[in-house]
């Protein structure tokens, strides 16, 4: 098109402002296809209330930076709620800048002066703003609000090898979320062995009795034996209870607790120990496990004993099973989010209003003699596992159910060949099995979120271990009706009470907390541990309390809370008759019967029972000043108390 192609003049200089225009047309927009583009963040991930944690800014138009620690002109993390800043030049709270591309900045937290009234609170609100590093163009800026920290996880104790009576040995504690701490001898904030049975301590600030430690990851400790004080009465003796507890070396977090009894020094013992010959197989088998998601009730294929789980989202009210509840966990809301039952009947439900739930079961069937079952519950805020010890004293079949609530991925760990039977990506139960030797172990839940948005106060993890002994004839010994868990020994419901074993049974107990709900505790060998605390009973002694002829059974169940020190200990009495269906609590006489102190004796004379008990007076938890003795008689109704004594304790003269 020729619109300037004319020979009038005029007409020709008109057009002469029209190419201008055009030529500072281009030429404007090349210069503005030079310019930078201006930086922009599309997303910051959660921001915590904590110094070291990892904050990703994603977006364009960042520049490049090379990771460095302290401050710089290209990037500020205001909290105007608390009206402090970070990173930018001149601050004097800096930021770990770990990574810094075009596209994305990662941060590992905040260093310099931070704390105090320069930190970050739950509910601050934080701006963050980006320049561009090269052309300084900028700042982007984006408004996030700081969320609570979440405790930091617990350790776990998985195993402990065998201790044995004897100073210098080694001991190697295995499990997760020690930390790390270089190689020492003396003590420390973080492990303490605790002989409960001769009632010394090693290990921890202020101990006489020391550890060697020759290693300390985060998931192994090594020691090497005792050091310091050790020798006469602050030494190990075959048979002692020792209580290992380990805490978090950098959080503090812990302790976990693990329970060991002390093994004679004696080559040929441990030789057995090490025996690494295949398990036999059990007589009980699985006839199938299953998950069904979203569901609230569940019916097994035929087998004899059938075990159930169910978790759910733990955001609203649920019930516990209608048949064979056996334990359950509640999360930090106080809600109930998880539970275990288990008995002969196939068929199980429970109700819920929350929108997220799950059901998964076990049919065993085959032969067996023995059957125990076991759990541990993680109730804190933001929990992502919990654990059990066990013990078994013959060639069993182990059933595993691990249930997390809130939670997206489940894993169990702590028993070799463990094989998984049944699990669900984005559901909260796993069921696994393995066949193990007679041996002592400790089962882990794992569980962890795969999607943000889950409430910490909803999560709650709980783990049940069910083991079948022995190749009997049937295993019909190991339940009664369902709900209704009896003695390990399944010994007969018509039998003397001297037939019950006390020392292998299924208590309901108060031990830990006299107003809070019953929770059952099965004692193997006299002793049982879970998340909460440890257990063990004493032997029973038997007497004809009511006057009618018949005997009736009186034992000691004492408890140490995990929260406690190893020298804090609490005890119920328990008093059972034979009925028809076995072993009936009669009587049970509290904690608070004992003034909350250690009963330590029972004995039986005129149809009277009499009970020692610790009694602090000015003494101490590691040695109470008084021994009380009390008698007490059977009035009909209760037993009420018909005299007391008391003496110096041996340890206060």
């Amino acid at each position: 098109m020729k619109l300037c192609a004319t020979s009038n003049t005029t007409f020709k200089l008109a057009c002469v402002p029209l190419f201008i225009a055009i030529a500072l047309g281009m030429a404007a927009i090349a210069r503005a296809a030079e310019l930078p583009v201006p930086p922009l963040i599309r997303e910051v991930s959660p921001v915590s209330a904590k110094q070291t944690q990892t904050i990703t800014i994603s977006g364009r138009g960042f520049g490049t930076m090379i990771p460095y620690n302290g401050d710089s002109d290209f990037i500020q993390l205001t909290d105007i709620t608390r009206n402090w800043n970070a990173g930018h030049s001149g601050n004097l709270v800096n930021l770990i800048v770990a990574e810094w591309t075009d596209a994305r900045i990662v941060l590992q937290g905040f260093s310099g002066s931070y704390g105090g009234g320069w930190s970050l609170a739950a509910g601050d609100v934080l701006v963050v703003q980006v320049w561009n590093a090269q052309t300084r163009t900028g700042p982007a800026s984006f408004t996030v609000k700081v969320r609570a920290a979440e405790p930091p996880p617990m350790p776990i104790i998985s195993a402990v090898t065998p201790v044995l009576a004897k100073q210098t040995q080694t001991i190697t504690i295995s499990g997760r979320g020690f930390g790390t701490v270089i190689p020492y001898n003396g003590d420390s904030n973080f492990i303490q062995l605790s002989d409960i049975t001769r009632n010394w301590n090693a290990g921890h600030s202020g101990n006489l009795v020391n550890l060697i430690v020759a290693e300390w990851t985060d998931s192994r400790i090594v020691l090497q034996g005792f050091s310091g004080s050790y020798g006469g009465g602050w030494s190990l003796a075959t048979g002692d209870v020792l209580v290992v507890q380990v805490w978090n070396a950098h959080s503090g977090a812990g302790p976990a607790s693990f329970r060991a009894e002390v093994k004679a020094d004696d080559p040929v013992a441990q030789s057995v120990m090490t025996d690494d010959t295949p398990p036999s197989p059990p007589g009980a088998k699985i006839v199938k496990a299953t998950i069904r998601e979203g569901g609230t009730s569940l019916e097994l294929p035929p087998g004899q004993m059938y075990l159930f789980g169910m978790s759910t989202g733990g955001g609203a009210p649920s019930s516990q099973f209608t048949a064979g509840q056996y334990a359950d966990a509640k999360n930090a809301a106080g809600l109930l989010s998880d539970a275990l039952a288990y008995g002969t009947n196939n068929q199980n439900s429970y109700s819920t209003q929350t929108a997220y739930h799950d059901i998964g079961g076990v049919s065993v069937a085959g032969s067996w003699e023995h059957f125990v079952a076991y759990y541990g519950a993680n109730h804190q805020s933001g929990a992502h596992d919990a654990s059990v010890s066990f013990q078994t004293n013959e060639d069993s079949l182990v059933v595993v159910l691990g249930l997390a609530s809130s939670q997206q991925f489940v894993s169990v760990e702590g028993i070799p060949n463990l094989q998984v039977d049944a699990s669900r990506t984005g559901g909260g139960i796993v069921i696994a099995h393995a066949n193990v030797k007679a041996g002592s172990y400790n089962v882990v839940e794992h569980s962890k979120v795969l999607a943000a948005g889950q409430d910490p106060a909803h999560m709650a993890d709980l783990v049940g271990v069910f083991v079948f002994g022995g190749k009997g004839s049937s295993g019909s010994a190991a339940a009664t009706a369902a709900g209704s868990p009896t003695s390990a020994s399944g010994s007969s419901a018509k039998g003397n009470i001297r037939e019950v074993d006390f020392q292998n049974f299924d208590y309901s107990t108060t031990c830990l907390g006299e107003n809070d709900p019953s929770v059952a505790v099965h004692i193997s060998k006299g002793q049982a541990s879970n998340q909460d605390g440890q257990f063990w009973a004493d032997k029973p002694v038997y007497g004809n309390f009511k006057g009618d002829g018949h005997e009736l059974a009186a034992v000691a169940l004492s408890c140490h809370p995990a929260d406690m020190s190893p020298n804090v200990g609490f005890s119920e009495i328990l008093v059972f008759e034979m009925s028809e269906r076995g072993p009936k609590l009669l009587a049970k006489l509290p904690p608070s019967f004992w003034k909350q102190a250690r009963v330590t004796g029972l004995k039986v004379s005129n149809q009277q029972l009499t009970a020692d008990f610790l009694e602090m007076g000015m003494g101490s938890n590691a040695c109470p000043e008084w021994v009380v003795t009390s008698k007490l008689r059977w009035n009909g109704t209760s037993f009420v108390n018909a005299g007391q004594s008391r003496r110096k304790n041996s340890c206060a003269r």
